[in-house]
């Protein structure tokens, strides 16, 4: 199963799963996991517009702030500047 966001690094998963188990391991509460991806999610980009969208987002979507383009690499993505300069 494909997840939307992108895979978080373990050791951040290991800490942050302590606070969802509680002794008996069991959840301490629910929390629904959609089965849907980037790729399903947008329907109306076609082609190479769609990847660079898509590879647009995962730049945003990093776990890690070291890893996290930063808002000015972000506004100059590829994606954003297409059309412009035509």
């Amino acid at each position: 199963m494909k997840k939307v966001c992108v895979a978080i690094p373990l050791h951040l998963f290991k800490s942050y799963l302590a606070t969802l188990i509680v002794v008996s391991g069991n959840w301490k509460g629910a929390a629904p996991v959609p089965e849907s991806n980037l790729e399903a999610l947008e329907e109306r980009l076609k082609g190479d517009e769609k990847d660079d969208f898509l590879r647009f987002l995962r730049r945003m979507l990093c776990w890690l702030p070291e890893e996290r383009a930063s808002a000015k690499e972000l506004l100059f993505d590829p994606w954003l500047m297409r059309g412009l300069f035509k």
